[in-house]
């Protein structure tokens, strides 16, 4: 619903080769990573089983494949997602409507967390070492 009150066209489940995605706008990925399976370092520091260590494996292979194809990626924690809505939903207005060469996001990972008030002041960070 986030997308449709920012009125943007996107589409939904997306598949790339062997990956499939949450949504796609434009040139960004937008995924939504469940704070347990995706292993959110801001509840899980580490893994806590090799389902959680696959699917990070999993899941930096996957954002370094779509980043080669020249996609921005967007990932949305569940817990942020729940805790801040409207703080989400600022963060991707912004970084949508944004110019994506300003920021070089093609290589970049963007974490929209809920404390960021600037969205590309902590929120893009370099390469997959935060995924």
């Amino acid at each position: 619903k986030i997308l449709q009150k920012l009125n943007v066209n996107y589409k939904k489940e997306v598949k790339f080769w062997k990956y499939r995605v949450d949504f796609l706008v434009e040139k960004f990925i937008i995924e939504l990573y469940g704070s347990y399976w995706h292993c959110d370092p801001k509840i899980y520091p580490t893994p806590k089983n090799k389902t959680q260590e696959l699917k990070i494996k999993r899941d930096k292979e996957r954002i370094e494949y779509l980043q080669k194809l020249g996609y921005n990626i967007i990932i949305i924690w569940e817990s942020d997602f729940y805790k801040s809505p409207e703080q989400i939903r600022h963060n991707l207005r912004a970084v949508l409507s944004s110019n994506a060469e300003d920021y070089n996001r093609s290589k970049t990972v963007a974490l929209l967390r809920e404390k960021d008030n600037t969205v590309l002041n902590s929120v893009i960070t370099q390469g997959t070492e935060s995924v």
